[in-house]
């Protein structure tokens, strides 16, 4: 049974006040936004990329990079290759 946090962190999320991607991980939209941002930036200047630049570039740490990412491949924003990603689609919000 969820607990009274997790049912709080829910209700938060259905009303898009955050975001949840990964399990147990929830972010405010503009944060999440600039974790993609994050990853678009480093391809755009460095091409493929890999966990400890995308790491560096974010300032998080190296378990939640690894996350994040992973949660990238799935929804089709980047794609492994080996240990470098690129990224399959550009921000929606990046008007250059």
């Amino acid at each position: 049974s969820p607990s009274p946090l997790e049912k709080f962190l829910r209700k938060l999320t259905k009303a898009r006040l955050l975001v949840n991607p990964i399990p147990r991980r929830f972010f405010l939209p503009h944060a999440y936004a600039a974790l993609r941002q994050d990853a678009v930036t480093l391809h755009e200047r460095e091409g493929p990329f890999t966990v400890a630049a995308f790491r560096d570039e974010s300032g998080v740490g190296r378990n939640l990079a690894v996350e994040i990412l992973e949660h990238f491949d799935r929804s089709g924003i980047t794609q492994r290759a080996g240990d470098v990603r690129r990224v399959r689609q550009p921000d929606p919000n990046n008007k250059g």
